[in-house]
């Protein structure tokens, strides 16, 4: 895996935390298991395009370098696993952390 200057952090429960460090290690982006930080809250009717643009917004106002990415179970969620990685592909954020690696 190649350093990047973003990283993402998540429990590894199913849902949510697995789809973010699933996508993570896709894309080559580091991960960590557990980091206590403010996070953003966003729901499956929040839509992808406008939780990508809250994300993106929420990574420059708080300067983010790590991202700690947190929710239901699938159990509890079924939606939540592709909610999650389209937030994540479509962030222009994490894009550009992604093309420097």
């Amino acid at each position: 895996m190649h350093k990047s200057p973003f990283k993402i952090v998540a429990g590894g429960q199913t849902g949510a935390d697995r789809a973010a460090l699933d996508w993570a290690i896709a894309q080559g982006v580091e991960f960590a298991e557990t980091l206590k930080k403010p996070l953003l809250h966003l729901t499956t009717t929040t839509g992808t395009r406008r939780a990508a643009r809250q994300l993106d917004r929420f990574i420059v106002q708080h300067r983010i370098v790590v991202l700690n990415v947190a929710g239901p179970r699938d159990s509890e969620e079924p939606r939540i696993r592709p909610f999650v990685q389209d937030i994540l592909t479509r962030s222009r954020l994490l894009a550009r952390a992604r093309q420097r690696r």
